[in-house]
């Protein structure tokens, strides 16, 4: 069941259900802990994992690792 208040002009929703401007992000918010899923290290997370991507890739080119549905060859 929808709410039936009048709208506020300008936002679309009620000031019961609207909220004001919602929570700052961070550290001042309340609701903040460790900041594991922060976007700053979502980010960094995405950078590392492209880097660690690239060395792969360049590890099997010069036949450090093998590709995939290869198998190694017997060693020496």
């Amino acid at each position: 069941m929808r709410c039936r208040k009048l709208i506020v002009p300008g936002r679309g929703r009620c000031r019961s259900h609207g909220g004001a401007a919602g929570a700052p992000f961070g550290p001042r918010n309340g609701n903040w802990k460790t900041g594991a899923y922060s976007q700053a290290t979502k980010l960094l997370d995405r950078a590392q994992s492209a880097e660690l991507r690239r060395l792969y890739k360049l590890g099997q080119e010069i036949g450090l690792f093998p590709k995939r549905g290869q198998r190694r060859g017997p060693i020496d």
